[in-house]
């Protein structure tokens, strides 16, 4: 192998290395968080809140796009009343 094809991979490397840190480090802090995850440290739940604006209803979307009602600590459906024009 040639020098500057070495001197690449040796930069790959470090530069994904130093990226799986940063990204580790960002995922463990509250800065990315929404108020569907449990705690305020720790991963994320990757849970994306939505909100239907007709029917001011909730629902919780996953990151491979499969939707669930949002649910409150009784086990109803998080709906919040909308003001039609």
């Amino acid at each position: 192998m040639s020098a500057r094809f070495e001197r690449f991979i040796v930069c790959f490397i470090c530069f994904f290395v130093w990226w799986a840190i940063i990204y580790s480090l960002l995922m463990l802090t509250p800065l990315l968080k929404d108020d569907s995850d449990p705690e305020p440290w720790g991963w994320p739940s990757q849970l994306i809140p939505r909100t239907d604006h007709l029917t001011g209803c909730q629902y919780l979307e996953t990151t491979r796009g499969a939707i669930t009602p949002r649910l409150d600590h009784n086990g109803k459906h998080i709906c919040k009343a909308v003001a039609h024009d």
